[in-house]
């Protein structure tokens, strides 16, 4: 038998892809043409204005001085800066017057105060009601009555009333005795005894013990008490 021979494949050829379509292009204007500017030009951004600077005024040349002018005008202002400081240099002074005047009635008032306090604590513990009745006990006594060592203290109530005159201005009161007083008035003693009503009446007084003043103030009234027809006799 005959073998058959085998017939050689046959190549197959490669299939060929479909080329893609292409979009038609648009048709591009020529150069120079307004729509080719429009699109190649791009905008710039509008640059920042600055402002203008206003030019400066010009000034006028001042007229030349002459130097006499200017030397009296210089002679005034001088003047005018020494009455100034003469002015502020009195003002100055009236008000240092014025401080000091202060600073014065102050000190017045206080050493014031102060002679008032000490008067009324010689008063509260009746040293001024003492001093007198040594100076009455000491003139009830003769000269010489007295032993040596007494007589030598015999001045000692007026020096020491005169001394309370001079620094304190106290002052021992005028009334002593006997007196006849309108009632209306006893309201300046201090009184051992009930005042009558009627204002007018005359009340016969005897002074027991004597009053102070301070500066012509009354600080302790005299104290009063009654005599001949309205009491003891």
């Amino acid at each position: 038998m005959k073998t058959k021979k085998k017939r050689p494949a046959a190549a197959t050829k490669p299939r060929k892809r479909p080329a893609p379509k292409r979009k038609p292009r648009a048709a591009v204007p020529p150069r120079g043409s307004t729509a080719a500017n429009a699109k190649t030009k791009k905008k710039r951004p509008a640059a920042a204005t600055k402002p203008r600077k206003r030019p400066a005024p010009k000034r006028k040349p001042r007229a030349a001085v002459p130097p006499r002018a200017a030397a009296a005008a210089n002679v005034r202002r001088v003047e005018a800066a020494v009455r100034k400081f003469d002015r502020a240099q009195q003002a100055a002074a009236e008000r240092g017057a014025d401080l000091l005047a202060v600073a014065v009635t102050l000190g017045e008032a206080a050493v014031e105060k102060c002679m008032v306090k000490l008067a009324g604590q010689l008063a509260e513990r009746e040293l001024l009601r003492d001093a007198l009745a040594l100076k009455d006990a000491f003139a009830a006594a003769s000269p010489g009555s007295l032993p040596a060592d007494l007589e030598r203290l015999r001045l000692l109530p007026d020096a020491l009333i005169q001394w309370l005159a001079d620094s304190l201005g106290l002052l021992p009161s005028e009334q002593q005795g006997e007196m006849e007083v309108p009632a209306g008035k006893l309201t300046g003693f201090a009184c051992d005894f009930q005042p009558p009503e009627d204002a007018d009446q005359l009340v016969r007084v005897r002074v027991t013990c004597r009053g102070w003043k301070q500066n012509g103030r009354s600080l302790i009234p005299p104290r009063v008490g009654l005599c001949g027809k309205n009491g003891a006799p």
